[in-house]
């Protein structure tokens, strides 16, 4: 049986002022944003972000969902909520990483993290609510800089099977069950301690890859060479523009929105075909999501925040 790897999706951690991390996405079954933080799970109806507390449980900066339940880690510990409201299971524990993605290998379903920024870690579903979590390792990947940044990919290298994007690299499906994934680099940002905790976003046939928890960041571009196991060419949206703590990424078309988590200094960032272009100034982002057209921030203890689009140059 080939593996199969699907992301249902990719959640974004948020933070509106640096103290308390928090996390947001969208929820397309339910028509709602889902928010997590040190002030627990949340729910906000879209369009009109009415409020439903979901639970108590205070969440760091990894999360994700799928339409049957959210995982993030509190206190250390991995935590599966069933349907967003039922009383957690613990996955895990020890863990700590600053992104989280539910997907499905080879037809089983679970959450993989990159285990203390390392460890590429797969947390199988049980198949039934109260049987045991069991995981297994994909791959390590050993740098100067802690890894982060988790993505579904498309099909890279013409293979017919999806694979996945990983901090600086990307992993080959092999196809197979019990065959090793293939480690290929796309850029070599892991020269500091940081430099690899990354905010990414595709939009074929570009990756941009944001350099989320450094001061003047590298947000970049990167298209696949021929042989997309070679290194592949960037362009660096931010030379010239100094951009600190890009923790917020969003693409649409040529358009790339960029939220920095920078305190009072914070800026929203629209890059686009002509010169960079501040939206709005002085509140911290961590996540930013479009919805049906909509760029939706997290604003202050975790709570979104619509950004008017007729403020944005759509033009550019």
């Amino acid at each position: 049986m080939f593996w199969r790897l699907f992301s249902l999706v990719l959640l974004a951690g948020a933070v509106w002022g640096q103290a308390e991390p928090a996390g947001m996405a969208y929820d397309a079954a339910g028509r709602r944003l889902i928010t997590w933080s040190g002030r627990g799970l949340r729910a906000f109806a879209w369009p009109g972000l009415g409020e439903r507390r979901l639970r108590p449980e205070p969440f760091g900066e990894a999360g994700c969902l799928a339409h049957d339940g959210f995982a993030g880690v509190s206190g250390g510990r991995l935590l599966w909520v069933p349907n967003f409201t039922a009383t957690p299971r613990v996955i895990d524990t020890g863990v700590e990483t600053h992104d989280c993605l539910i997907t499905t290998l080879d037809g089983r379903r679970g959450v993989l993290v990159m285990q203390r920024h390392a460890q590429l870690r797969f947390h199988q579903m049980p198949a039934t609510p109260d049987g045991p979590w069991i995981y297994r390792e994909i791959y390590s990947i050993y740098t100067p800089s802690r890894q982060g940044g988790l993505l579904a990919a498309p099909d890279i290298d013409g293979d017919q099977r999806p694979d996945l994007f990983a901090g600086n690299y990307w992993l080959r499906n092999p196809g197979s069950p019990g065959l090793p994934w293939r480690l290929f680099a796309m850029n070599l940002y892991f020269e500091e301690p940081d430099s690899a905790l990354a905010r990414l976003a595709w939009s074929a046939p570009y990756l941009y890859w944001a350099e989320s928890h450094r001061p003047d960041a590298r947000v970049t571009r990167f298209e696949p060479v021929s042989d997309p196991r070679k290194l592949w060419m960037g362009e660096r949206l931010t030379r010239g523009f100094p951009v600190h703590y890009p923790h917020g990424l969003a693409v649409a078309g040529n358009r790339v929105w960029v939220g920095e988590n920078n305190g009072t200094a914070s800026r929203l960032i629209l890059f686009g075909s002509g010169a960079p272009r501040v939206v709005r100034q002085g509140q911290p982002v961590h996540a930013l999501v479009l919805v049906e057209g909509v760029l939706v921030a997290v604003g202050p203890n975790g709570v979104p925040v619509r950004i008017d689009p007729v403020r944005i140059d759509y033009r550019q």
